[in-house]
């Protein structure tokens, strides 16, 4: 039996029998094929594959059944024909009608070496072949794509699958489809730095490891193309794409102290907690589902009743909170302090990264009264609270010493609750040695510490009145400015009296300097005789004329007018009594002037 193959071959006419078969006698099923529209013949190639003694033997085709007529096969050779368009092929028709159907037979161009009883052997296949637009644009549809990536692996290649760009003219399913090529639009910078596109396929490449944290979700545009250039005339060749980024668990815990420090009084009842313990983790998976445990056995330093309780587990820590409780009864005699170790854990996730851990040591003190300072803050308890580590981190640096606090609590005088000032029991340690109240009072009893720890608080809004109420350096500073007020008073009182006699002596100097610069009066002021305002000698009103009667001697008796040897209202002239005066005599006769 002779068995035909058909081949369709490459456009430059080299025969491939590796490439598609066209049809197949042991197959027999129809295929179809899309060309461009400009491509006006296939080569086709038949195979012979001899099954019995025979010869060669030349094969033919041709096309039985056609559409319209508009294809024919053209002979090359004995086992070789061509498929072409005849001249009624036109670009109107190929609009018309997309899709053609043609009927290719293969025969035996020569019978006569088949024996008598052996019928002609012949094969047909029926081919669709659909014409395309080249100059028609892909487009996606649909239009938007959402898709996710894990954070932290930048190998990660996202597949673009079932949103690849099509020709809208192609059937779905062509096995040779023309070229797309695939643009990331944005102008995003980081997003350029971080995402690109495989020209080819359209498959998303990570340029760096995605960070869940520094973004969530990242958009941009991807282009499709008919050609090596990022243009495009239709909107349906843009694809919207929306990246979700997957988080991992790539974050250790992290506690929120380096170490821990609780205490407990005599007084702390069982089962009291002692103090909580707290880490956070940048992962948002992991945050409020961190655990917590105790990693190390418990140990005690100091009484040898501490010995003891270690051995029946003193202390209990909540896995899910973090509080640590009592587990023993406070004894009177008990001094000391515990320390053991804890770990915080958090989950792993779904791609196996985790469980992450983290250790810190925690410190308990059998803390006394005589231990514990407290200081006083005009502050709410809400706005202490929200400070406490840097409260207490900046009192543990200006003294110098560990610093913790024991409680802190709205103050409260006469079972009276005032909002507006709280206060904070604080406790320190020099190295593992517990402080007592002594020697924390000794340092704060320095005016000069205590006035750099308010002012380096109130940096931070914190306004700290005291500590412990009776303390002494609020009295020394009380005390110190009563007397700054005394002294200032005292001072201004002594440069007041200074400028009062001053003031007493210059004003009587000044008077005796103006009463030996001022010109002596001579004559009443009221006498007629007088010129008012002029007070020298000589200078009455006959002075002008010469009449006065004190000096004019050349007038007759009868001349004589009563009364003008003395001046009217003259009682206080200082001429009165001047012949009385033993220097009037001297002057008598003689200038003055």
């Amino acid at each position: 039996m002779h068995v035909l193959t058909v081949f369709k071959i490459s456009e430059d006419g080299e025969e491939d029998y590796t490439a598609e078969e066209l049809f197949d006698t042991q197959k027999g099923e129809d295929s179809e094929y899309r060309v461009n529209d400009t491509v006006k013949q296939w080569n086709l190639i038949a195979k012979k594959d001899l099954k019995d003694y025979y010869g060669n033997f030349v094969i033919q085709m041709n096309v039985s059944v056609s559409t319209k007529n508009f294809f024919t096969i053209a002979s090359l050779g004995d086992c070789t024909g061509q498929l072409q368009v005849t001249d009624l092929y036109n670009k109107e028709d190929v609009v018309d009608i997309v899709t053609f159907q043609v009927r290719i037979t293969a025969i035996l161009a020569d019978v006569t070496s088949l024996d008598e009883n052996e019928a002609p052997y012949s094969q047909s296949i029926d081919i669709k072949l659909q014409f395309v637009d080249i100059n028609d644009d892909p487009i996606f549809d649909p239009t938007s794509w959402n898709t996710t990536i894990r954070e932290g692996d930048a190998s990660l290649i996202i597949p673009i699958n079932d949103h690849k760009a099509f020709y809208p003219n192609l059937d779905d399913g062509d096995d040779d489809p023309p070229s797309i090529y695939y643009f990331l639009k944005s102008d995003d910078a980081d997003i350029l730095s971080t995402f690109s596109i495989e020209l080819n396929t359209g498959n998303i490449k990570l340029q760096t490891a995605l960070d869940y944290l520094n973004s969530r979700s990242y958009q941009f545009k991807m282009l499709c193309s008919r050609n090596n250039s990022a243009v495009s005339s239709k909107s349906a060749s843009i694809l919207d794409v929306n990246v979700e980024v997957i988080e991992i668990n790539n974050h250790i815990p992290q506690w929120t102290q380096k170490s821990f420090y609780g205490a407990i009084l005599k007084s702390t009842q069982k089962n009291s907690i002692v103090l909580t313990i707290n880490a956070t983790d940048l992962d948002t998976m992991d945050q409020g589902n961190l655990t917590y445990s105790i990693s190390s056995d418990f140990e005690a330093f100091g009484s040898e009743s501490l010995v003891q309780v270690i051995k029946n587990n003193p202390f209990q820590l909540d896995a899910t909170s973090g509080r640590v409780t009592l587990n023993f009864a406070v004894e009177a005699n008990m001094k000391g302090y515990f320390l053991f170790t804890v770990k915080v854990e958090d989950t792993e996730d779904q791609f196996g990264n985790g469980p992450h851990e983290n250790t810190t040591t925690v410190t308990i003190y059998i803390v006394t009264d005589d231990n514990i300072i407290t200081f006083k803050f005009e502050n709410t308890l809400d706005a202490v609270v929200d400070t406490e580590l840097y409260i207490l981190e900046t009192i543990s640096k200006i003294l110098g010493w560990n610093c913790q606090e024991q409680n802190i609590d709205k103050n409260t005088v006469n079972g009276i609750q005032y909002d507006n000032v709280t206060v904070a029991n604080i406790y320190c340690m020099d190295n593992s040695t517990l402080l007592t109240t002594d020697d924390l009072k000794a340092k704060l009893n320095n005016i000069n510490t205590f006035q750099q720890l308010k002012r380096e608080l109130l940096e931070h809004g914190i306004l700290l009145q005291t500590f412990d109420g009776d303390s002494s350096v609020v009295v020394t500073l009380e005390t110190n400015l009563k007397v700054a007020l005394i002294a200032v008073s005292v001072i201004l009182g002594a440069l007041c009296l200074i400028l009062a006699i001053t003031f007493f002596f210059k004003t009587r100097e000044l008077s005796r300097r103006i009463t030996r610069l001022t010109e002596r009066k001579f004559g009443s002021d009221e006498s007629t005789i007088n010129r008012k305002g002029i007070n020298a000698p000589n200078t009455n009103v006959f002075a002008v004329e010469g009449s006065n009667p004190v000096f004019k001697n050349d007038f007759t008796n009868d001349d004589k007018i009563p009364n003008d040897a003395s001046s009217i209202h003259s009682g206080n002239s200082d001429l009165v009594g001047v012949e009385d005066n033993p220097d009037f005599d001297e002057m008598f006769g003689k200038e003055k002037f």
